[in-house]
């Protein structure tokens, strides 16, 4: 019967409709992949600009760190010179074990890369590069610091306490740099009873070990966060292309 009869040309209208539909399924998803893409990129940004700020801010910790221990260093290799190469010794020669070094312990900045691991930040940076870097820096390099200064604060208390314990002087320390010689008497008097005791050579020992280890390892943690500051700034570079 003709009345159920369509005619062809109303099929073609409909394809065409359809396939309009379609198209703009197709060209919706496409520009929402477009924004997300954007999205990303500005995230991947931000991120990458808030770690070279922390690791700016790290390897200023690290090199403050380098300097406390070289001044360490320096001041028990002459205090332990002193004690060994003087026999009579006198006020005027009197040495300070601290040197007026600052006793500085490096810690890692933790915060910033457990939130940017439980956020999965680094899973948005595209360079493969500077992911392996990132993860072997605080996965690898980081827990092996963190244990290394903990053996140098072990060694470096234990020598204080050979130190206080081996030298029988009377504690009468002072907090004012101006008064350097009563700060000095106080912290080896009287100097007729300081002893040659061999325990605490043993403990300058050890302890000039780990630190001089401890120099060539934090100067090791410097160059790494380096490296990895130069690999950022070359992907933020591309990026902003």
């Amino acid at each position: 019967m003709e009345i159920f009869k369509i005619p062809r040309d109303s099929y073609r209208w409909l394809l065409a409709e359809l396939l309009v539909i379609v198209l703009g399924i197709l060209i919706a998803f496409q520009v929402e992949e477009f924004r997300e893409s954007i999205r990303n990129h500005d995230r991947e940004q931000s991120i990458l600009i808030g770690m070279l700020e922390d690791y700016e801010f790290n390897k200023s910790l690290l090199v403050r760190y380098q300097e406390s221990l070289n001044c360490r260093i320096g001041s028990i290799i002459s205090y332990r010179d002193y004690l060994s190469n003087s026999p009579s010794r006198t006020t005027e020669g009197i040495v300070d074990i601290n040197a007026g070094c600052e006793d500085f312990y490096w810690r890692p900045s933790y915060p910033s890369y457990q939130g940017w691991r439980d956020l999965g930040e680094p899973e948005l940076i595209s360079s493969n590069s500077i992911r392996r870097t990132f993860n072997d820096f605080h996965e690898g390099f980081t827990p092996f610091m963190v244990s290394y200064t903990g053996e140098y604060r072990i060694i470096s208390n234990s020598l204080r306490q050979a130190r206080y314990s081996d030298f029988e002087f009377n504690v009468t320390k002072s907090l004012d740099k101006e008064n350097s010689f009563e700060r000095a008497t106080g912290l080896i008097y009287p100097l007729s009873e300081i002893p040659r005791h061999l325990e605490f050579y043993e403990r300058v020992s050890d302890f000039l070990i780990i630190a001089l280890g401890m120099t060539s390892r934090t100067q090791e943690g410097v160059d790494r966060i380096e490296f990895l500051e130069s690999e950022i700034q070359k992907h933020l570079n591309f990026m902003q292309e």
